[in-house]
């Protein structure tokens, strides 16, 4: 049961602080992309195309509905972010 202490805050048990504790680490960590789904990046990579090429030609695919589109979290060099991911059927 959460409680007010003098100072304004919430005080807690320790079950609800480490179930808040996971949660909040839980956050920074990246989601499992599954095989047969690619970044603008790799797609670029792939065919050795420039990055806006690649990011061009995935926005046409998509808006056409002839590819997937998914976000997946992943580690970026700035820190998790959802980042496009593209499928080809």
């Amino acid at each position: 049961m959460d409680v007010a202490n003098r100072n304004g805050g919430i005080l807690m048990d320790k079950k609800t602080a480490r179930e808040i504790a996971e949660k909040l680490l839980s956050i920074n960590e990246p989601d499992k992309v599954p095989e047969g789904w690619f970044t603008v990046r790799d797609l670029a990579k792939i065919k050795d195309v420039s990055y806006s090429h690649a990011g061009r030609i995935c926005r046409e695919l998509s808006a056409d509905d002839k590819i997937e589109t998914r976000k997946f979290k992943i580690n970026t060099p700035r820190g998790f972010y959802p980042i496009q991911h593209y499928k080809f059927p």
